[in-house]
């Protein structure tokens, strides 16, 4: 066998196996997991200005009720702790009304897309908050949520990006901080006062 064979051989064997890491990182980018540590934001004041947020949101539902669905990702560690957190938060402030409407709220496990359909138009949810969970997943509900016209929420910059969910409540230079997908939010049938938009941090859908 001549060199000019075998080293043609080495290149198509070291460009297979540089094919295969490269299919390898693609898969494992899909299911990034995003950080469910608790937020540096303090679960009552991020809850606060979610709900404030929230009435700065046209169109959010005809109904007299804002129902919130708050989904967790059971094989996500923290995940359910941050989930349940956040609704205890928010429950809080049941006396109270966002945009003329009473708050309800209703806690989510993640079995499969299909399953979150269901509750959601069982409970005739408006807006969905989403714990942290794999790209994948939140990708999915954010498929959904589209479809059915319902607003997404959650607690991390980084999900508002790189999952197309509408509205964020995180932390940045020690500030609370709130960031809007306008691409997320026109897809899911919304419009945003521009009260709240002089205010937010505007994110870009991917980045």
């Amino acid at each position: 066998m001549s060199s000019e064979h075998i080293k043609s051989r080495k290149g198509k064997y070291v460009a297979t196996i540089g094919l295969v890491w490269l299919l390898l990182l693609c898969c494992l980018s899909t299911r990034t997991v995003f950080c469910a540590e608790p937020s540096e934001l303090p679960a009552d004041i991020q809850a606060k200005l979610f709900l404030t947020a929230l009435s700065y949101i046209n169109n959010l539902t005809s109904d007299t009720v804002i129902t919130i669905g708050f989904v967790y990702f059971p094989q996500v560690s923290g995940s359910k702790q941050q989930a349940m957190g956040f609704m205890s938060a928010c429950a809080a402030y049941q006396d109270k009304t966002v945009a003329g409407r009473a708050i309800n709220t209703v806690v989510i496990e993640y079995k499969n897309p299909e399953d979150v359909r269901e509750t959601i138009r069982a409970h005739n949810i408006t807006v969905l908050a989403i714990a942290s969970g794999t790209k994948e997943a939140c990708s999915e509900l954010t498929r959904i949520t589209r479809e059915l016209k319902i607003l997404t929420s959650t607690a991390h910059k980084q999900q508002v990006a790189w999952c197309g969910i509408s509205l964020g409540i995180d932390m940045e230079d020690n500030k609370p901080r709130v960031y809007l997908n306008l691409e997320a939010i026109r897809a899911e049938g919304k419009e945003v006062n521009s009260k709240l938009m002089r205010v937010a941090t505007v994110v870009s859908e991917g980045r």
